[in-house]
């Protein structure tokens, strides 16, 4: 069984303007019911084949979360933060030019996008000069694309994509709520959370227009190159991943993924099984009800028929590079 995410979403408009948007109903995680009764041994396994999406990060956390309840404070490995990390850009990148098919990658682009990809998957197992050549060849790939924060150089992928939403009467000039981030100094107000001890933060209240928001994601990739050559090489000790026990059999986890800040949450029976299990992750964040995905669509003209889905799917990207939108939109009239 896999949860990879997708967000089913029911809009009544009028005239093609949104009037209402209804998030299909937060259910308790499923994690509850898949990971009771598992020896805690087998959960970071079974997490990384469950969550489809971003399994690296998942399977960390779950490892850590579990470690943690076992009253450790594991640390991990370079070899582990730098897996980490080339999947956050993996996802990030194949999402930047995937995401934007109408967009129409040519070759070039999808041969730039399959190089940067065949890199990463080496790039955690490889040391010294084959893991010069690999970030090398990344820095090369986001030059190419234009993801430079200020690079305005003429038909790159980037540039391709604001002239698409220049021509987009929906995104064009649009202002919409910023995707929801956490920092680590928040995570122990989500462990609190995820114990039962507190309420989660209120959201963010910032608006982003979408082309700087698509530019700063091109920036954000370029960084975490960065950060990852530091990771390879040992010098970098940022951004860690943390863990922490919450009291007998108890621990949580939190761990920067692909989509944002991840948290697990497990407690263990005195077999060392699984008693109860939570998570949190960008996603719930992001499209809970109330949240930036239902800001940004509602009073939107977003018209109808596939062009209005193709409107909402490319305004869920900008939210979450991993999840798919099922759409179901139906005239005031007939709601």
């Amino acid at each position: 069984m896999s949860l990879a995410p997708t967000i089913r979403t029911r809009l009544t408009v009028e005239s093609g303007r949104v009037r209402d948007v209804a998030l299909r109903p937060q259910e308790p995680s499923p994690a509850q019911a898949l990971f009771v009764g598992l020896s805690a041994r087998e959960v970071p396994a079974r997490a990384a084949m469950i969550f489809s999406l971003c399994p690296i990060a998942q399977s960390v956390a779950a490892e850590l979360a579990i470690g943690a309840a076992h009253g450790a404070t594991p640390v991990l490995d370079r070899k582990r933060r730098a897996a980490l990390v080339s999947e956050h850009l993996a996802e990030n990148l194949r999402s930047l030019v995937l995401a934007w098919s109408d967009a129409q990658p040519d070759v070039a682009t999808l041969a730039s996008l399959r190089t940067a990809l065949d890199a990463l998957r080496g790039l955690p197992d490889s040391v010294d000069a084959d893991r010069r050549r690999r970030i090398l060849i990344l820095r090369e790939v986001t030059a190419t694309l234009g993801l430079a924060l200020h690079d305005d150089t003429p038909a790159t992928w980037l540039q391709r994509l604001l002239q698409v939403i220049s021509r987009d009467p929906l995104l064009a000039s649009r202002v919409v709520p910023a995707p929801v981030t956490l920092d680590p100094e928040e995570d122990e107000a989500i462990f609190a959370c995820l114990q039962g001890k507190a309420h989660s933060a209120s959201l963010s209240k910032a608006q982003v227009s979408i082309d700087s928001h698509l530019r700063a994601r091109g920036a954000a990739i370029v960084t975490m190159i960065d950060r990852l050559a530091s990771i390879a090489s040992g010098e970098d000790g940022s951004g860690m991943p943390r863990a922490r026990p919450l009291g007998m059999n108890k621990g949580a986890a939190a761990v920067d993924s692909p989509r944002g800040r991840l948290f697990h949450y497990v407690e263990l029976n005195d077999d060392d099984r699984v008693l109860s299990y939570r998570t949190l992750s960008p996603t719930d964040r992001n499209f809970a009800p109330g949240g930036p995905f239902e800001q940004a669509l509602l009073s939107s003209d977003i018209g109808a028929g596939p062009d209005a889905e193709l409107a909402v799917a490319r305004i869920a990207a900008l939210y979450d590079p991993c999840v798919a939108v099922e759409v179901k939109i139906v005239e005031s009239a007939d709601a």
